[in-house]
């Protein structure tokens, strides 16, 4: 066939195939045709007439881009040529596929969906298309609706069995489900995607390997992390060359193998950048040579105006500077690098702030360099500050409920799912933005606030632990000692081990502090992970619990335990609702218990509903027993005709004076301790929650709750707790069984913080 010769028409081709569906010697004919198209196109030789025998022995997606690319490497006119002999069908669809990359915004995405249209019912052509609309989405930041479009393509493609058309959709989801936070999802979307990729897959397989070792590395796994790197680097895809370069350089620095990390960076393909210089900076860093790191450091600075790149390259200054023994220069330098994350995370919905604290060393860094130069100077106060502006940012991050992704659920309903979430967290963010929790007092303001208080402030600098203790406005700081030290007893006092809360016992809080302190006391903890888990009240200090020396209220910071301080009014008598899907026995006998002691009447079954819930915002108590569950929307609670999420408590301000919740496992999900029920109550402005951090025992629960409003706990929540819980461990209740139910807030409700 000469390259004169016409294209076979669409009829011919269906002749032709179906004859060849008759002969092996017929399909091995076009089978070597497919070949001598792709040599020659490798080759760079005029390959139409062997890509139009190909395409007339097999009319499919991969022959019909061969013969576009034949014909486009002859150019403009002939590829137009082609397409007015071919409106329809598989040649036309990768006509407009190919235009689509060429055109930008709609225009781009119209040739797209055109191109969808014309696949007809070819499932590889369909799975194409919807991959390449989802990637423009991406590019418009509309990340839901490219997740949606990734879980059809997803979907179609496990219907062929095509293990390449399988593995582009796992990439392209694990993507979407990565921006949305869930590398769980992710992971699991990739765990065989990049081991079914060819290596000359210039599209899928680079960004699915960078993809797969950002994830390792957040997971904390840098061998798995630096192997997925290398074979991205080795794809030789440009863009993904440097990208993995780099990402080994910060992998090689967290292992501490500063070796490989100079070696790496001497062999940066592309030294020129300000992204070069900040590499630069922390291998001098690593080196000791803070006066070569503050060298690099204005290189980088003066070579770039990127609000990210600044923010590491001060960051990595401050951290030299103080290395230096220029602590102005340094907390000038970190200043500037917290101001320009805040500037960056201010225009992000929550979704996208998800664990940015927990996960990112680069966004946390500057806030921990801080606090160290503020706590090694004893300057208590300052070093406070910045640790609330630090844990508000974590207290907003925390309301994110966990991955919802599933192993047995399709891609469709896991995309409906993190869609949800999304949506709900969206929501979160635009009530937490406007709440009183948000708002940060300057360090002087927080004292003069706090001045009948004792606050206990935990943080991780710089992998120290530090202490600052607020007491009736004296603030004081304490250096813990390594956090490293301490990692194996914080992992056995979460099954707790009596020998490890001893010894944490006696670290956590020195014995100055423990002075003036007796049984109604109430001290106020707020920690960081990993010990935002920790259950202090069970830790023992001279062989007794530390519930049993002081009252405890947990609080995100010190901050918020100001805003929720703040005189409100309060009109209406308590609501007590419980059982509302008539299918816990105990809850509603507990309920019953409460509304007598009380004087109210129970609102039980069909009458804990979500108006009940949601209109006792004024109420002096909220009192609910009911489930629990943590939805893709975030946890929230059963009701008779429906869920109340988190959400809806922060949005319509729901506020009590206090609110019991004796649902399981109310003050945390599977993800972080202020992420459930009970942080949404705080966020709204409720001063006093009442609420269980793991299930409990129906009948010690019962009891607990009993006792704690015997004790008053209607007025003197925290005190009135402890009250409840020495009474257990008098009685050698389990500490299992009594520690998960906790006081936050501020712990009282007759009197103020003043």
């Amino acid at each position: 066939m000469s390259d004169n010769v016409a294209l076979v028409s669409r009829g011919a081709v269906a002749v032709v195939v179906a004859a060849c569906a008759l002969s092996t010697s017929c399909a091995r004919d076009h089978s070597d045709a497919n070949a001598e198209c792709k040599r020659q196109l490798a080759a760079k030789l005029d390959a139409v007439a062997a890509c139009e025998a190909a395409f007339a022995g097999a009319a499919n997606v991969d022959t019909a881009r061969s013969l576009v690319l034949a014909y486009t490497a002859r150019g403009d006119d002939a590829l137009a040529a082609l397409a007015a002999r071919n409106p329809g069908g598989p040649i036309a669809a990768e006509i407009w596929h190919r235009r689509g990359y060429k055109l930008s915004g709609a225009a781009g995405l119209a040739a797209f969906e055109r191109a969808l249209a014309l696949r007809g019912t070819d499932p590889l052509g369909q799975v194409r298309e919807l991959l390449a609309i989802s990637a423009r989405h991406e590019v418009n930041d509309d990340v839901l609706a490219a997740l949606a479009i990734d879980a059809r393509a997803f979907d179609i493609a496990m219907s062929t069995g095509d293990a390449i058309a399988i593995a582009h959709a796992r990439v392209a989801f694990a993507t979407e489900l990565s921006i949305l936070g869930d590398n769980v999802g992710a992971a699991r979307m990739l765990a065989d995607a990049v081991e079914h990729l060819p290596a000359d897959d210039a599209a899928f397989l680079p960004a699915g390997l960078t993809l797969l070792g950002a994830i390792e590395y957040n997971r904390g796994h840098p061998r798995l992390a630096r192997d997925a790197w290398r074979r991205a680097e080795a794809t030789n895809e440009p863009r993904t060359v440097s990208a993995a370069h780099r990402n080994q350089v910060d992998n090689a620095l967290r292992a501490g193998d500063l070796a490989e990390a100079a070696a790496l960076v001497a062999t940066d393909p592309v030294k020129a950048t300000a992204t070069h210089a900040l590499y630069e900076a922390r291998v001098a860093l690593g080196r000791g040579d803070a006066a070569m790191a503050t060298t690099w450091c204005e290189r980088g600075l003066a070579k770039t105006d990127d609000v990210e790149t600044r923010a590491m390259l001060e960051s990595a200054n401050g951290e030299a500077l103080a290395r230096q023994g220029s602590d102005a220069g340094a907390i000038a330098a970190l200043e500037r690098s917290i101001r320009a994350w805040d500037s960056e995370l201010e225009k992000l919905e929550l979704d996208e702030l998800k664990q940015w604290a927990q996960s990112d060393e680069d966004r946390r860094a500057p806030y921990e360099h801080l606090f160290g130069i503020y706590a090694r100077g004893g300057r208590a106060l300052d070093a406070l500050a910045v640790a609330q502006q630090y844990t508000a940012r974590a207290f907003v991050d925390g309301l994110a409920s966990r991955s919802v992704s599933d192993t047995g659920a399709s891609a469709m309903q896991v995309a409906h799912a993190e869609g949800e979430r999304a949506v709900a967290l969206q929501h979160v963010a635009r009530s937490l933005r406007a709440s009183k929790s948000s708002k940060l007092p300057s360090a002087a303001e927080l004292g003069a606030a706090l001045l009948r208080s004792v606050v206990w402030t935990y943080f991780v600098a710089d992998g120290e632990l530090w202490l600052v203790a607020l007491d009736r406005g004296d603030a004081t700081i304490d250096d813990l000692g390594p956090l490293a030290a301490i990692r194996a007893d914080l992992d056995a006092a979460l099954a707790f081990d009596d020998a490890a809360l001893d010894r944490l016992g006696e670290r956590l809080a020195p014995a100055p502090r423990w002075h003036d302190l007796d049984s109604n006391t109430i001290v106020h903890i707020a920690a960081v992970a990993p010990l935002d888990r920790l259950p202090f009240v069970a830790l023992r200090r001279a062989r007794r619990r530390w519930i049993e020396h002081a009252a405890f209220a947990y609080v995100p910071n010190a901050a918020v335990l100001v805003a929720l301080a703040a005189e409100r009014p309060h009109h209406e008598a308590a609501v007590v609702i419980g059982d509302p899907r008539a299918d816990l026995p105990g809850a509603r006998a507990e309920a019953e218990r409460i509304a007598a002691h009380l004087s109210v009447a129970a609102r039980l079954g069909p009458a804990a509903t979500i108006q009940t819930v949601l209109s006792a915002g004024n109420t002096e108590l909220l009192a609910i027993a009911s489930h629990a569950d943590v939805t893709p929307g975030g946890a929230s609670l059963r009701l008779a005709d429906g869920n109340v999420t988190t959400g809806d408590i922060i949005d319509r301000g729901l506020a009590p004076s206090e609110a019991v919740l004796t649902s399981c496992a109310s003050a945390a999900t599977d993800a972080d301790a202020w992420g459930a029920l009970a942080g949404a109550f705080l966020a709204a402005g409720t001063p006093n929650v009442i609420a269980s951090r793991w299930a409990l025992d129906d009948t010690i629960s019962a009891q607990l709750v009993a006792d704690f409003f015997a004790a008053d706990g209607a007025h003197h929540p925290a005190i009135a707790l402890a009250a409840a819980q020495r009474a257990a461990i008098a009685h050698q209740v389990p500490v299992s069984a009594w520690a998960g139910l906790v006081a936050l807030g501020t712990g009282d409700n007759a009197k103020e913080l003043q």
